[in-house]
């Protein structure tokens, strides 16, 4: 979490931006899904615009492939985007972020 910024929070919602994450992350999700999302944290993306491609993400695996486990792709987004919302430590929120997009690229192969 060192890679993210202080003023991580308080970001733009960008429509090209989000297209571009979503572009970036199924390029590079196997290995570097956190990174790629503190690329765009970097980029003053904001968490929320963020969490609207996780979101996406999950509801596209499902799309693609219905089954029972892709979707506990929705339900750990769900989860975890809960958990981040009524967490008052910042680092945990972010780590909820980092881990959502981790368990997307896992859902994802």
């Amino acid at each position: 979490m060192r890679n993210i910024p202080q003023s991580w929070n308080q970001g733009r919602d960008d429509l090209g931006a989000r297209t571009e994450l979503h572009a970036t992350y199924i390029a590079r999700r196997r290995k570097k899904a956190g990174a790629v999302v503190a690329e765009f944290l970097q980029r003053g993306l904001s968490p929320e615009a963020i969490w609207r491609v996780l979101f996406d993400m999950a509801a596209e695996l499902i799309m693609h492939e219905p089954s029972i486990v892709l979707l506990h792709a929705q339900t750990t987004a769900n989860a975890l985007h809960y958990a981040y919302r009524v967490c008052g430590n910042e680092q945990t929120q972010q780590l909820m972020l980092l881990q959502c997009a981790a368990f997307m690229a896992r859902f994802a192969k």
